[in-house]
């Protein structure tokens, strides 16, 4: 795969994030890369897709991911529109058989609403969300992911105001180049790449959810203890069954000799070697033969 190129840089004159179709070709572009701040041109070749550079030096190592992750807030600042995810609640455990059963909920379906406010990089109590929006009297944050997963510590700062906080992953673009319109479909198309962090009708579907499991979980336990009563029951029937069969049948030490020479096949190898000595009456009829 080829190495990918700088999609977006940032225009000095107004500090936004731009395209090179955007601005002039070649160092005329007046931009700086938003990783390092330096300056960049603008290569509108015909071979490759169209891209910014590093004016001098080499591309820097955060220049890619940043400028995607700054153009994403921009557009949603700039259409004031958030496509907001489905809330679905799902939980498991496993049951009395050792099977794992689950238990859904579905809340919310995935819709696009308008932001009658909307401003990128707000503090909000002890976290900077990566956009806050707000809907009637509703306040909305979000959280931008690209090449880095959202730390658990600031999950937890996010769901801690107990604000809707919701997460959108842009890790597509870590192997796939990005471009404005990819950006756009993926922040105002796909709903399948985010996802809650903190939703007011969270907590209250997960207990509904886990209440409804406990019940499944309880019928299961009660099943269980019915066919291991019966397995138990089954296992007391055959012990009982064997102790008679051993209780009736005779011992083979029990038996005359003759008995066990006429039956030896039935009592194995045993049998056989002690119905192969002669009797007293064949040894004393050899005697007198003698």
């Amino acid at each position: 795969m080829s190495a990918l190129l700088l999609p977006f840089a940032t225009r000095i004159t107004d500090s936004n994030l731009v395209s090179p179709d955007e601005v002039p070709r070649g160092a005329a572009c007046n931009c700086l890369c938003p990783g390092c701040v330096r300056p960049v041109i603008a290569r509108q070749g015909t071979e490759r897709e169209w891209h910014f550079a590093h004016a001098k030096g080499g591309a820097c190592q955060q220049g890619y991911e940043v400028s995607i992750h700054e153009i994403a807030k921009q557009m949603i600042r700039q259409r004031r529109e958030l496509l907001l995810p489905a809330l679905d609640i799902e939980i498991s455990a496993t049951d009395s058989f050792g099977l794992r059963i689950e238990e859904r909920m579905h809340v919310l379906n995935a819709k696009t609403v308008h932001l009658d406010e909307c401003k990128t990089s707000k503090k909000r109590d002890e976290v900077t969300a990566d956009v806050a929006g707000r809907v009637a009297d509703r306040e909305i944050l979000v959280e931008i992911t690209v090449f880095h997963r959202l730390m658990p510590e600031k999950r937890d700062r996010l769901i801690a105001t107990g604000i809707s906080s919701l997460q959108i992953d842009l890790s597509e673009f870590k192997v796939s180049q990005a471009t404005r319109a990819k950006i756009e479909a993926a922040l105002f198309e796909n709903a399948m790449n985010r996802h809650w962090l903190h939703h007011p009708r969270m907590e209250q579907a997960r207990r509904e959810a886990q209440t409804k499991l406990d019940a499944k979980l309880e019928q299961r336990r009660a099943e269980w203890q019915l066919a291991e009563e019966k397995r138990q029951e089954e296992h007391s029937k055959r012990r009982q069954e064997l102790a008679e069969f051993q209780f009736s049948r005779p011992s083979l030490l029990d038996r005359p000799v003759e008995s066990i020479t006429s039956n030896r096949m039935l009592f194995g190898n045993e049998a056989m070697w002690r119905a192969s000595f002669p009797t007293r009456e064949n040894v004393f009829r050899a005697s007198q033969l003698t």
